[in-house]
């Protein structure tokens, strides 16, 4: 029953029949990102959020909403985090 549950879930999320807003995740952005010791997606999203636009980049104290996205198999997990907005 509980496989079943899963499949139906995957196949609502691959046919865009849940909203995004229930996949968004936050974290808190605590410090700068060179004191992160491994890489973090929502670090990595704040990093690209800097070079599109420094003006609304996230400071360190602010909460980061991320979406994890599709990508290549071989991407890291920190590298497929973007902004849900």
């Amino acid at each position: 029953q509980a496989v079943t549950f899963c499949k139906g879930l995957i196949s609502d999320v691959l046919q865009n029949k849940v909203d995004l807003s229930l996949l968004v995740v936050t974290k808190s952005y605590s410090r700068s990102a060179d004191q992160y010791k491994s890489p973090q997606p929502h670090v990595e999203l704040a990093k690209r959020m800097a070079a599109r636009d420094p003006d609304t980049a996230p400071c360190v104290g602010e909460r980061i909403p991320y979406v994890m996205v599709r990508g290549d198999k071989r991407a890291k997990r920190c590298d497929l985090s973007e902004d849900p907005l």
